[in-house]
């Protein structure tokens, strides 16, 4: 196989840890926006109620969504109508949140998330721990290696290895593979 420099520069990139798209893919709440507000929101705006400021719950869409008087903190698919977007971008420390007294700033990157979610829709996710977890199918492979050591999946004389040649294969290390085997 013959590679070009621009499928160089492709491995190059995907082992160095880059995504080549050309389609951005939508915001996750559980694993981008989460973790975020957890940081930053959460502490004053969570589920704990004697915590809570503002009578405000950005951890539920119902509290999130909610009607304060004629606006919302999250208005779904206008960032610029949410209240929590205003608060974020504002440089009026009165107004800014998370507050200055809290000590956590959010990043230019970390609040075009945040924008990005609420203009997508701010679909929340129910947290992933209460989701039940799908059963796969399990795909059975010959690998030529075992992934726990150097020594061959099939024993010692499958790839060309004679004899004892001090190679000893382990019983827990027999037995896990008797175990996949048998998925």
């Amino acid at each position: 196989m013959k590679l070009t420099s621009r499928s160089w520069l492709a491995y190059f990139l995907a082992f160095a840890g880059v995504s080549i798209s050309t389609a951005e893919e939508r915001i996750s709440f559980n694993r981008q926006v989460r973790p975020l507000f957890s940081n930053t929101c959460f502490a004053c705006h969570g589920f704990d109620a004697k915590e809570r400021k503002a009578d405000l719950r950005l951890d539920v869409p119902e509290g999130a969504f909610a009607d304060l008087g004629g606006y919302s903190a999250i208005v779904p698919g206008d960032a610029e109508a949410s209240e929590v977007w205003k608060r974020l971008v504002s440089t009026d420390e009165d107004e800014v949140m998370p507050p200055p007294d809290f000590h956590h700033v959010l990043t230019a990157e970390e609040k075009e998330i945040i924008r990005r979610w609420i203009d997508e829709g701010a679909e929340y996710q129910t947290h992933w721990s209460f989701v039940e977890p799908e059963k796969t199918a399990i795909i059975a492979r010959n690998f030529l290696f075992h992934p726990l050591g150097s020594l061959p999946a099939e024993g010692p004389g499958s790839v060309g290895f004679r004899g004892g040649g001090g190679i000893r294969q382990s019983p827990a290390l027999s037995n896990f593979r008797q175990r996949v085997a048998r998925l």
